[in-house]
């Protein structure tokens, strides 16, 4: 069996969804394809920054709109980072925020997809193979369904099998990425319910732990470790470790009670212009390596490129043509708007990597002015 399609989108995540509603609308006929049933679980630390509703914004003030009005959210104003001493800092929001789980997000943005009527949804599918020939693109899903058009983006995460297939011959570098993991609990009585707590960990301090509120006593609680031959490999044990043992931390776990089991992600770093686009495709997200490497943040960035991919196939589609030259507009962009920002923190990372204690001197320089500048 085969269904034409002019777009076909691998992914309905953030960039996957946002993509396919910068589509809406505007006469071409769009596939958008995921292996999972949602809504479903997403490793995260469920913080929806400020830049996300900007991009939102951008692609229409409705929809972001729409998603600031989720019922279950727990808005978020402030941030407070401590070092390891337990000193904080506080630095406030300008941009509205908010914490929300990210399998509903993720599924509020694709209900609002799924009512355009130009999108085709193949929920539960998986992409076995993609062929780009004969000035087209296709794909085989598990079904036995194919599915072909003028133009492939991919946007199916950190692990992308699109990726890997349509740049065979190319090499990436994967050692801009880091591990995080996250689990949920409830019953940390200490929360400030409109701010987030991010840690810097003495016994480890090439990562940071966090605590993000979601209201109603629940909390996402997570670690992330950068890649260190001094530091374990196994971040799963360092997070356990931490809320069992570390002395600013672990009281705050005292009567807390996990909800799930830890799961983990790896997170693949912006910062590089390594190729997000050939001939008749362009990828999305973390597939296209785009998380900030000082917050851990994708969301804002994926969506961003999910918007810059469809503005690129429309110009592609109005000139009629799709080699890697012209969709290689669509890196242009990314670099321009994006990655200036990334690299920049790229560097500052791998500065702290090589000097951890900096973390902990520039924390504590913070905390000290706050506390000066409090008292006069």
């Amino acid at each position: 069996m085969k269904e034409n399609f002019d777009i076909i989108i691998i992914g309905a995540g953030p960039a996957g969804s946002s993509c396919a509603l910068a589509f809406r609308n505007c006469g071409y006929q769009v596939a958008l394809i995921d292996k999972n049933i949602f809504p479903r679980h997403k490793t995260c630390g469920d913080a929806i920054p400020g830049n996300t509703f900007k991009a939102l914004n951008y692609l229409d003030p409705k929809i972001a709109l729409q998603i600031r009005k989720a019922s279950t959210k727990q808005e978020i104003t402030k941030a407070a980072f401590f070092n390891y001493k337990g000193q904080k800092t506080t630095v406030n929001w300008s941009l509205y925020a908010h914490n929300l789980e990210r399998s509903i997000f993720d599924n509020q943005l694709l209900e609002i997809t799924k009512e355009i009527e130009n999108i085709t949804f193949f929920e539960g599918q998986k992409v076995l193979t993609v062929k780009n020939q004969n000035e087209q693109v296709s794909c085989i899903l598990n079904s036995g369904l194919e599915l072909t058009g003028k133009i492939l983006i991919a946007c199916d995460g950190a692990n992308s099998s699109i990726k890997k297939s349509l740049f065979s011959a190319t090499s990436f570098r994967e050692d801009n990425s880091y591990f995080a993991v996250s689990r949920y609990y409830e019953g940390l009585e200490h929360l400030v319910k409109n701010q987030n707590e991010v840690y810097h960990v003495k016994k480890y301090p090439v990562g940071y732990f966090w605590i993000f509120p979601l209201g109603k006593g629940k909390a996402n609680v997570g670690f992330g470790l950068l890649p260190n031959r001094k530091q374990p490999k196994h971040v799963n044990e360092a997070f356990s470790d931490i809320i069992e043992n570390d002395p600013i931390i672990s009281p705050l776990f005292k009567n807390a009670k996990p909800l799930n089991r830890t799961t983990g992600a790896k997170l693949p770093l912006g910062g590089t212009k390594s190729p997000m686009s050939g001939e008749r495709f362009m990828l999305c997200g973390d597939a296209a390596s785009l998380v900030d490497p000082i917050s851990g943040v994708g969301m804002d960035t994926a969506i961003w490129s999910g918007i810059f991919a469809a503005e690129c196939a429309l110009n592609c589609f109005k000139k009629n043509e799709f080699n890697a030259d012209i969709m290689g507009q669509y890196d242009s962009k990314i670099h321009a708007f994006l990655t200036k920002k990334l690299k920049r923190n790229l560097l500052a990372l791998k500065l702290f990597a090589k000097y951890p204690r900096a973390i902990h001197f520039v924390l504590s320089i913070s905390s000290w002015y706050q506390k000066r500048f409090a008292n006069n």
